[in-house]
């Protein structure tokens, strides 16, 4: 039995279109580099004929070839590739030697979590994590660790503003962790969380908010999250809009 051997040398995930965002984001915009570590899992070459392609070997092709491309157009952009990925999903961690704290996106980056992930080097790059005066200090007081887990889609449009607020904070303090998930990529986070529309926060996976709005009342969860005896902020309930459903 012969072994067929998939295509040598991947597709560019990059358009010229494409490319030209990304310099225009990031050309000018970066102070101290920024680490990018995507662990994509395997991803085989071979192929047994009449074989269906893994699907997610697929998505780890596409992540390390997102990390090398975006590598290729920022010098300031260092590409580390690893395996494997987590949550059956690639996953791409951001760290700046500006910023104390990480970020973590869980499936690869497309439409608004990719111009998200752009903000994420950025911010790391900079050490302007865009957050409201005084929200930094408070995040370094934290009595413990926080895990935070933002699930988005990527044409969700309140999503953007939740993921952006989101990362701010994870960056700014070492006491945040923030990944940021992918609901359509990140399966079995959604199915372990009872996640049916976005953008929702989860708090160390117990609790959950749904369709938050990027304000006060975030930072007061995540204070409230890290101490129990801390009161929690009172919100209006908002219900997802159609577009903000995950699929059964």
């Amino acid at each position: 039995m012969e072994l067929g051997r998939r295509p040598v040398g991947p597709a560019p995930f990059f358009d010229d279109v494409d490319r030209n965002y990304v310099v225009a984001q990031l050309e000018g915009q970066m102070d101290a580099p920024v680490d990018l570590m995507v662990a994509a899992g395997p991803s085989s070459p071979l192929l047994l004929p009449g074989a269906s392609p893994d699907p997610g070997a697929d998505e780890g092709r596409q992540a390390e070839q997102l990390a090398l491309e975006l590598g290729s157009l920022e010098p300031r952009l260092q590409v580390t590739l690893t395996s494997p990925g987590a949550a059956g999903a690639p996953v791409f961690t951001v760290s700046g030697r500006a910023s104390p704290g990480v970020v973590r996106f869980v499936g690869v980056p497309r439409v608004n979590l990719f111009r998200n992930l752009l903000e994420a080097i950025r911010r790391a790059s900079t050490g302007d994590h865009g957050l409201p005066a005084g929200w930094s200090q408070a995040l370094e007081r934290l009595p413990r660790p926080v895990h935070t887990r933002v699930f988005a889609t990527p044409t969700c449009p309140g999503c953007p503003p939740v993921v952006a607020t989101a990362i701010g904070m994870g960056l700014a303090t070492d006491r945040l962790r923030v990944e940021v998930v992918d609901g359509l990529a990140g399966s079995d986070l959604v199915r372990e969380y009872g996640v049916s529309g976005v953008p929702t926060v989860v708090l160390d996976g117990q609790l959950s908010l749904e369709n938050p709005s990027p304000d006060e009342s975030l930072l007061e969860f995540v204070l409230h999250a890290a101490d129990r005896s801390r009161p929690a902020p009172t919100v209006a309930s908002v219900p997802f809009r159609a577009c903000g459903r995950l699929p059964d």
